[in-house]
């Protein structure tokens, strides 16, 4: 396992988490599986590839591109969520929209 580092949570902006990534498959055909560790904070977290990608992105203004969110096009933007990453596919949302994405995969479940 590569640690990768650790994070600030983006639903309650207090606790921290730590991010790990492992290469897996034969070579030519690797992927990437996140996992989430050290957690300090009782929010729930989806761990998803997509999810953690979101939250290593939380308040990294070289990624957000955007000044106000993408979906509600009323908050700033704070988090470069991937919405087809392996495309190139990003938006930039807010803290708010976030909890609520996070949330409907949890529900998802």
């Amino acid at each position: 396992m590569s640690r990768i580092g650790k994070y600030t949570c983006p639903i309650c902006e207090k606790g921290t988490m730590t991010i790990w990534t492992e290469r897996s498959g034969p070579p030519g055909f690797r992927d990437t599986d996140w996992f989430l560790d050290n957690k300090t904070c009782d929010c729930e977290i989806y761990e998803s590839d997509n999810m953690l990608m979101a939250i290593q992105s939380f308040n990294d203004y070289k990624l957000i591109k955007k000044d106000i969110c993408e979906n509600c096009e009323e908050n700033k933007a704070t988090i470069h969520n991937p919405v087809k990453a392996w495309l190139g596919e990003y938006e930039d949302i807010c803290t708010n929209c976030f909890k609520i994405k996070m949330q409907d995969r949890l529900n998802d479940k």
